[in-house]
């Protein structure tokens, strides 16, 4: 259970109080010391954070990446449906309160609120189309035919 107001993260201002309450009671506070991990790139992506003050440098081997993010941003949205490997680090670059959703909080929050888990998903889902939409031009115009070359 935590203390701050989910109703601050985009992914859950739609949703009611009560749907909100259902989050909190999955949610865990985490405090990080400047230089303190939150995610470590390789890792396994088991959970959400989202960044409920201070702020956090975000970095990634390849292709590079180094910037840095403030209070209300959530990284690790899809790692709560889809298994994989975390695709950067972030570290702590002031004290920071974080707030954890793991994986399987979510998945037992989904078999006892499913409309609430449900309205959680389509905001993560609208926020990615929001950052892949703009790139698909490009995306198809360096497509590859998959027709070419046979005869």
């Amino acid at each position: 259970m935590t203390d701050v107001d989910l109703a601050k993260f985009s992914c859950f201002a739609d949703l009611s109080d009560e749907q909100r309450e259902c989050f909190a009671a999955e949610i865990r506070a985490l405090d990080l010391e400047p230089e303190e991990a939150a995610l470590r790139e390789g890792d396994e992506a088991d959970g959400m954070i989202l960044l409920a003050s201070g702020r956090l440098r975000l970095e990634r081997s390849s292709p590079p990446l180094r910037a840095e993010v403030g209070p209300g941003t959530t990284l690790g949205g899809l790692s709560l449906l889809v298994p994989g490997r975390r695709e950067m680090s972030a570290f702590a670059a002031t004290p920071c309160r974080l707030l954890w959703l793991p994986r399987a909080g979510y998945r037992r929050l989904a078999d006892d609120a499913p409309h609430a888990a449900c309205r959680f998903v389509e905001h993560l889902i609208t926020d990615l189309v929001a950052i892949v939409r703009p790139e698909i031009p490009r995306l198809l115009s360096a497509s590859v035919d998959p027709l070419a070359g046979e005869e």
